[in-house]
């Protein structure tokens, strides 16, 4: 015959069960709590956050914000030196100085996000010497959204993504450039017969204006005569463009719909 099991210690266990779920339930409220109550600044702001946290102004609540950061940047230019221009990219440390905010209105009459911020890099000239300095410059980037009479049938959009700084979707230049670049589209969405049926003209325009990094550019060893690598020529590369369209969409059923 199989000896009987002991069934000592199963209370013991079901009691350290249930007070190890207990310790969880009263400690999960206060994690959750402790999460929701700090923002991630740097990243776009939930709807949640936007109308619980931050400094209420009417209807709206703005979110300051700064960023300060310390960065390496393995190929941050071609510098000059004692020997003259570097014929390849050399490395720098950057601070950059970010103040910024976000400000979201919710409103049936005018409702609109924000979120804009300033960016300072600072060229230490740490490892690339002096003239790396010259570099330093102002960066900025907004972006706006807003809605007149968004619970109506007919109503207008307004969209801006404004950046000003380096990065740019030109893949014809060759050389480091400052980048002015603006994007803004309207469109009128109607909804006739109780939103199965939404049209949506609209028009975007866009432009996009190059400028040297920095007064003491330089085109790196090897350019001559070409726009895409010689930083005092860029400007020739500016550009605009103008979108014109129209945008329909039927909803004939819970979970379908054509477009």
């Amino acid at each position: 015959m199989k000896p009987k099991q002991s069934m000592v210690q199963k209370p013991s266990t079901l009691l350290s069960a249930v007070g190890a779920l207990s310790l969880w339930m009263l400690l999960a409220p206060t994690v959750a709590f402790a999460q929701l109550s700090v923002p991630s600044y740097g990243t776009v702001a939930t709807p949640e956050e936007t109308l619980t946290n931050g400094i209420r102004i009417g209807e709206g609540r703005v979110h300051p914000y700064f960023d300060l950061e310390f960065r390496y940047d393995s190929a941050a230019g071609y510098f000059q030196d004692q020997n003259g221009i570097s014929s390849t990219l050399k490395p720098e440390f950057v601070l950059h100085y970010r103040p910024g905010l976000k400000l979201r209105v919710p409103s049936h009459t005018l409702s609109f996000n924000l979120n804009g911020f300033v960016d300072y890099l600072q060229y230490t000239g740490i490892l690339s010497g002096p003239d790396s300095k010259a570099a330093s410059r102002l960066q900025a980037q907004a972006d706006l959204d807003a809605t007149l009479n968004p619970d109506s049938a007919v109503k207008v959009t307004l969209a801006d993504h404004f950046r000003r700084s380096d990065q740019t979707t030109n893949a014809a230049l060759g050389v480091g450039v400052l980048s002015l670049y603006n994007d803004v589209g309207l469109a009128v969405p109607v909804s006739p017969g109780g939103g199965a049926l939404e049209i949506i003209p609209g028009a975007r325009f866009a432009v996009e204006l190059f400028d040297a990094i920095s007064k003491n550019s330089l085109a790196p060893v090897g350019c001559v005569g070409s726009l895409s690598c010689d930083p005092n020529a860029v400007k020739q590369l500016n550009y605009y463009n103008a979108q014109f369209g129209v945008d329909a969409r039927l909803r004939f059923l819970p979970k379908t719909s054509f477009v």
